[in-house]
């Protein structure tokens, strides 16, 4: 996460044609897709130790899971990795739309 902000940053602070318009969005993607990975192992995980008891409503836990599945399934996880790979691999720019 640290890394994807100091990118926004430069990119900020950069020249508006600079390749920092491309690299911000790219740091920002993976860190999204990591980030959403990390969260949903980390509700299943608890799931796993607590069993069916963490869902008991005196707990509220399930609601952990909702948000990270929600956040998840929300910002397109697949596509960033795609795109982010095509331009690691390939130098393709990723694309310019609000959704990525």
């Amino acid at each position: 996460m640290l890394k994807a902000a100091a990118a926004i940053d430069a990119a900020w602070a950069g020249d508006l044609s600079s390749e920092l318009l491309t690299t911000a969005p790219v740091e920002v993607a993976q860190t999204q897709f990591f980030v959403a990975q990390a969260a949903l192992r980390a509700a299943e995980l608890v799931f796993d130790v607590g069993s069916a008891s963490t869902t008991a409503r005196e707990h509220n836990l399930d609601r952990h899971w909702r948000n990270a599945r929600t956040v998840a399934n929300h910002n397109l996880r697949h596509c960033k990795a795609a795109a982010t790979g095509a331009w690691h691999l390939s130098g393709t720019e990723p694309p310019t739309s609000g959704l990525f």
